[in-house]
């Protein structure tokens, strides 16, 4: 698991082991990001933009959710 990176794309699809990837978001208060707000799974693709303390996920171009002094965090 690690942090998402300005302009990157985030991958949905399965890998060779048979996982799923997983966008993980939390409230940013506390110890290890804090609190697990929600997770995401099957999805397509998602394109992360990040501005100051603000992450935007546009997820196939068409619906975005904005996370505001939180972290989100991408398991492949």
């Amino acid at each position: 698991m690690r942090q998402v990176i300005d302009g990157e794309r985030l991958s949905g699809h399965g890998t060779a082991s048979g996982g799923y990837p997983e966008i993980l978001i939390f409230d940013g208060k506390g110890m290890g990001g804090g609190a697990l707000i929600c997770s995401i799974e099957s999805f397509h693709w998602a394109d992360v933009v990040i501005r100051g303390n603000t992450t935007k996920l546009w997820f196939e171009n068409k619906t975005c959710i904005s996370v505001e002094d939180g972290i989100v965090q991408y398991a492949e």
